[in-house]
């Protein structure tokens, strides 16, 4: 009830103040900071995308998930204030009306003014990380089987200003991406984008996070396509905006979420269907679908795919694990006649339509695509072998690492577990301002050299102390050793001579592989460096310290976060693979 409250209240306030027969007020003031207001909404809506994905595109996970306000609200903010001042300088003079002109005149100015400042208000709150209920209002509000409603403000400024916009983004403030193609409905997106299981989990994603690979279809009634192998329930689908055809389509999207799509502290990727939304053109114009369904594997370390539906509340797909990169297919159900255009995922929009889009693969019907998830082959003709890292190695070629000597220790230079590999430990008060530390004292992501200083003391207590890496509820942590003062890692000197673009990576027993998400480095008895990117992997060599021959005091380990409960079988550097036997074991 309080955003309710607060909009009315700011509607009163602006109708009442430029219907005031004070000087600078009435009906001419009031057509001009309507325009001012017009005008500055315009810029907002053309700035906002590319300002939010550049704001998007930071470590700070806190700016992140505000970028899409601040986008729209910054720019709103500064082109009003420069037009306001700039009509102040340009016209030194107001027109005179008679009372009534101005008390009704002004008011209705002002009122138009305040409608559209505080839909723009609410418009950028609404996409920043708040729970559902925004200062008390629900905007969407999803049921037990899955299907989710709108209710609007008590006087819908947000609709009304997106609308009016919309409108303007064909029009008068036309473009090549209007607002009404590219976000329609920006309110609606909003609301459902913080309909999710939990208020932590990210609402935006930085640029670059995902890409869709390829698209799939299957015509049909809407019985036949939303019944499937695992139940033949007909799965409840209602839209939005109206309902759903007797007759439609499934549109089945591959998309890749990498590492930058993950969540800081956990190394997951999660999604929620409200989250993922897919712009299609219908007859009726530009609408917004989200999923009823996605295909992923069905728990951590799994090589297996399963159809979830998203028919309950509270409903969420994950990656389950630690891999650098994840391949899930959200479905759709959209009328026959519709064109997708647009992807977005938290925020992040990915065209579908232009060069180099995926062209829509057909399947025969619904038992096809089944057979094709059972077989694990759904994501072949995309060019996607589920679970296939291990079976393009050639284990003639490939070199053996023993990972266990005679008496069952494990080799030097592998170190399965979250404790820093080293005897030193950093000091919680002078590590808080440069890493993010979780409630355990545990290193979730940050980037910083520093000498001896910087090292804990031994007396020191023990929550005080970071000396781990945080790990999520299904990934564990991995140290590799590539070389160390007395070169005595397991890849001796052969990282040294290593081509710097080759990108290091782990495979498990399962055919998936990790990518380091980061590394601790050691130079003499003054220089550490340690690097926590979960959302910036190490993609070459060259983003890490050279290891040099000729030094005898350098230490360096890559630190991978791998699915737990799984065994980690190798270790690529381009086309040299190293097979560990026996494979090491996660906890």
């Amino acid at each position: 009830m309080g955003l309710n409250i607060a909009v009315v209240l700011i509607l009163v306030i602006t109708a009442f103040a430029w219907s005031s027969k004070a000087r600078g007020y009435g009906l001419f003031s009031g057509l001009l900071m309507l325009l001012c207001v017009l005008c500055a909404g315009g810029i907002a809506f053309a700035l906002w995308e590319p300002a939010s994905v550049a704001l998007a595109d930071n470590s700070n996970s806190i700016l992140r998930d505000l970028s899409w306000g601040i986008g729209l609200l910054g720019p709103f903010a500064i082109a009003l204030l420069v037009l306001r001042l700039a009509v102040d300088q340009t016209v030194k003079a107001n027109l005179e009306f008679g009372d009534a002109a101005n008390l009704v005149g002004g008011g209705l100015f002002g009122l138009a003014a305040g409608v559209i400042t505080s839909g723009m208000v609410v418009l950028g709150l609404s996409h920043m990380r708040f729970p559902p209920a925004l200062l008390g209002h629900a905007a969407a509000v999803e049921e037990n089987d899955g299907t989710a409603s709108f209710a609007n403000l008590w006087v819908p400024v947000d609709a009304l200003t997106v609308s009016l916009y919309e409108s303007l983004s064909r029009n008068g403030f036309a473009s090549g991406t209007p607002l009404a193609e590219r976000r329609p409905d920006a309110h609606v997106a909003a609301a459902m984008n913080r309909l999710s299981f939990n208020d932590t989990a990210f609402v935006t994603l930085p640029p670059d996070s995902f890409e869709v690979i390829g698209r799939y279809e299957i015509p049909g009634s809407r019985n036949e396509l939303l019944a499937d192998n695992n139940s033949e329930v007909v799965q409840n689908v209602e839209y939005l905006h109206g309902d759903a055809p007797a007759t439609g389509k499934i549109v089945g999207l591959v998309t890749r979420l990498n590492a930058g799509a993950k969540e800081g502290s956990g190394g997951n990727i999660i999604t929620t269907p409200g989250q993922v939304r897919l712009v299609a053109d219908t007859p009726n114009g530009p609408r917004g679908f989200h999923p009823i369904a996605a295909v992923a594997p069905p728990e951590a370390g799994s090589v297996a795919l399963f159809r979830f539906r998203f028919d309950s509340d509270k409903l969420y797909v994950a990656d389950t694990g630690g891999g650098s990169d994840i391949v899930f297919a959200y479905e759709f159900y959209l009328p026959e006649n519709a064109t997708p255009t647009d992807l977005i995922i938290k925020n992040l929009r990915e065209p579908l339509t232009g060069s180099g889009s995926p062209e829509a693969i057909a399947f025969d019907d619904v038992e096809d695509r089944d057979d094709r998830i059972f077989d694990r082959t759904i994501f072949e003709p995309f060019g996607i072998t589920v679970a296939g890292a291990l079976d393009s190695i050639d284990v003639e070629e490939a070199r053996t690492i023993q990972t266990r000597d005679a008496g069952g220790n494990r080799a030097i230079g592998i170190i399965a577990g979250d404790r820093f590999p080293t005897t030193w430990t950093l000091s919680k008060e002078r590590a808080r301002g440069i890493f993010d530390i979780d409630e355990d004292n545990a290193v979730v992501e940050g980037e910083a050299t520093f000498g001896t200083d910087w090292l804990a003391e031994r007396g020191l207590g023990r929550n005080l102390r970071v000396e781990r890496i945080a790990s999520g509820r299904n990934t564990s942590v991995l140290w590799i050793e590539l070389v160390n003062e007395d070169r005595r890692s397991v890849f001796g000197r052969a990282v040294e001579s290593a081509d710097r673009f080759q990108r290091p990576v782990i495979i498990d027993e399962n055919g998936t592989t990790y990518s380091a998400i980061g590394f601790l480095a050691v130079s003499g008895d003054s220089d550490f460096t340690l690097r926590i990117t979960p959302d910036r992997p190490v993609r070459a060599l060259s983003e890490i310290p050279t290891v040099s021959a000729s030094k005898r005091d350098q230490s360096l380990w890559l630190i991978f976060r791998p699915t737990a409960n799984t065994r980690i079988s190798a270790f690529r550097l381009g086309e040299e693979v190293s097979l560990f036997d026996p494979p090491v074991a996660l906890r």
